[in-house]
């Protein structure tokens, strides 16, 4: 399928634009507001729905790290048939007759700078994009630099550029310069009040209601949850639905797929090798519990001893010390150096992603991105609870990694034998 063209509405003239213009930085007259209450209610919400916060996810769960897992891996096809059952939801929503003709203006989230990382503004986008495709709207992205850590002001010294294009590439037809505030819709914006926005939300912040409400896209179970929210079956829906949406909606920039293609050959990680992939959360892991790398060590040499020659490792780490504690393991091993790679990025003792004071902020995003994109492209994944791991599942090819990839974190995981692991 052509990126980014398989939803367009069947039978729907693009919206006319005109002279090129500053996009607004928020929803005035005549443009629209979508208002929290609207996602509630269309929400349709049962008493089975739970909210599920930062506090429900500090302990392991039962059978974590390891442990004995009971279940095994779903039969063959099972990505593709929960990637074709995932394009049912399209058009689930009858739109409002004050609706047809507009656009949905994608935006990020305008919150505390150091509250998200990377990823939570590639989440957003994609439920963003998830609702206009179930409303039959047509949108576009614009995401500005409002308390956005990965802003770079080096790169925008004046404000009305589209913090997107320095990461993504933009269709002309999903660009907002150009239309007219007539024919435009956004989210009504607010802080996130950490609460359930079911529960008593305090401020204007529809955005928020759409990324939190059960019917979300999530990488790991946050806002408001159904039962099922958080076992290995919820995690292949996710999965089947974030890949079919990266496929046919989201392209990395071309400038940094070549920054990953060209650690990728430089290293030798080409079709003749088998490559894992290890993404270990350290720093800046916040929800769930931290998987340390000795957990991960078992695994790397068993994959080293069943492919010899050809087996490799890639570690993406965001803690230094945790590198640390890699290499001394691959020396004691006897493993030579060429088998275990990473990318020389900004790393810390603390969360150097979100401490503004570290770095190159667009540095940081590019970073982040190309990790995903090599994690992607591995035979195997071994991962903990984290948006990026889970990222790079929906970038890779097919979505794939959905059954080749391990995650410490999921009690009721199947075991990486039952999924292919040597």
């Amino acid at each position: 399928t052509k990126f980014g063209m398989r939803h367009q509405p069947s039978g729907r003239s693009l919206v006319r634009r005109g002279p090129i213009g500053p996009v607004p930085w928020g929803c005035a007259l005549p443009c629209e507001y979508i208002l929290s209450q609207q996602v509630i209610n269309e929400s349709q919400p049962s008493a089975s729905v739970h909210f599920v916060g930062m506090q429900d996810l500090t302990r392991p769960p039962a059978n974590a790290f390891g442990a004995s897992r009971r279940a095994q891996a779903p039969r063959g096809g099972g990505t593709a048939r929960a990637l074709t059952r995932g394009t049912a939801a399209d058009n689930g929503h009858a739109v409002p007759p004050a609706w047809k003709g507009k656009v949905l203006r994608v935006r990020g989230p305008r919150q505390s700078r150091t509250s998200s990382g990377f990823f939570v503004y590639v989440m957003w986008v994609l439920n963003a994009i998830d609702y206009a495709l179930t409303h039959g709207l047509e949108y576009c992205i614009f995401v500005d630099g409002t308390n956005n850590p990965y802003w770079s002001e080096v790169r925008h010294p004046h404000p009305g550029a589209n913090w997107w294009e320095d990461y993504f590439e933009l269709e002309e037809r999903r660009s907002c310069f150009g239309i007219a505030e007539k024919h435009v819709l956004e989210f009504s914006e607010g802080h996130y009040p950490a609460k359930s926005y079911r529960y008593g939300i305090q401020v204007e912040a529809a955005g928020w209601a759409v990324y939190l409400r059960p019917e979300a896209l999530k990488t790991f179970p946050n806002g408001d949850c159904v039962p099922e929210c958080g076992t290995y079956a919820w995690y292949v829906q996710m999965r089947a639905r974030g890949a079919l949406l990266v496929q046919e909606h989201l392209r990395v920039s071309i400038g940094i797929e070549r920054i990953a293609n060209r650690f990728w050959q430089q290293h030798n990680l080409s079709s003749s090798t088998r490559v894992l992939g290890a993404h270990l959360r350290g720093t800046d892991k916040v929800w769930g519990v931290k998987i340390g790398p000795r957990h991960y060590f078992a695994y790397f040499d068993r994959w080293l001893r069943a492919y010899r020659n050809d087996g490799r490792i890639y570690i993406a780490t965001d803690d230094a010390r945790w590198l640390e504690l890699i290499e001394s393991w691959r020396t004691l091993s006897g493993h030579p150096p060429h088998v275990v790679q990473w990318r020389e990025v900004e790393r810390s003792a603390k969360n150097a992603f979100l401490d503004a004071a570290a770095g190159d902020p667009y540095k940081k995003g590019e970073d982040v991105l190309v990790d995903m994109l090599l994690l992607s492209r591995c035979n195997f994944l071994l991962k903990s609870t984290t948006n990026v791991a889970e990222m790079a599942i929906y970038f890779s090819r097919g979505g794939a990694l959905s059954n080749r990839s391990f995650d410490f974190e999921v009690a009721d995981h199947p075991t990486a034998e039952s999924l292919g692991f040597p």
